[in-house]
């Protein structure tokens, strides 16, 4: 995850995590490692608390609760929906106190750039296709922090081709 406050990344964490769950062929597949590499990964509820932990500076200010995460991501719902079940999982039941239920999806705003500027501008809304089209380069496709570092690349673009758009720029 990266916490992006005004524009600048505060934080930057990855967690590779024993889900204790048998994995698919295709789930390897996607991610690249093998079951024992992910099986000498630490214990999903060990990285659950460090989450907790790494997070916890970003929702307090001088011992006050402040406004819940915002999620943002590429199609961020399927993230959002694995991270209420790995809160649920994880017997906390805070999810809703620390992350908002307001996202922010980039391809959402893929989608809307077709509209707004035509299919021919943005034929595509698939993450590598947007990436290609702005000129974003993606090293290493379903690696999570890889995965969000060119999301949020790609959500700044976009902001600045809407907003100026919006100033007929």
């Amino acid at each position: 995850f990266i916490v992006d406050i005004d524009g600048g990344a505060e934080c930057e964490k990855q967690y590779f995590m024993n889900s204790e769950r048998t994995l698919t062929e295709k789930a390897l597949a996607v991610n690249g490692f093998t079951a024992d590499q992910i099986g000498s990964f630490p214990k999903q509820s060990d990285v659950f608390e460090n989450f907790l932990h790494d997070v916890e500076p970003f929702l307090s200010l001088e011992g006050r609760m402040v406004e819940p995460l915002q999620l943002a991501g590429y199609n961020i719902n399927f993230d959002r929906r694995f991270l209420k079940h790995w809160f649920i999982r994880n017997g906390n039941s805070s999810f809703t106190t620390l992350i908002s239920y307001d996202v922010l999806d980039v391809a959402d705003l893929i989608k809307a750039a077709q509209i707004y500027f035509g299919k021919e501008a943005v034929p595509s809304w698939s993450l590598s296709s947007a990436c290609r089209m702005f000129g974003i380069e993606l090293e290493s496709a379903h690696d999570s922090l890889a995965d969000i570092k060119v999301t949020r690349a790609l959500h700044y673009t976009l902001e600045s081709m809407f907003l100026g758009a919006l100033k007929g720029d």
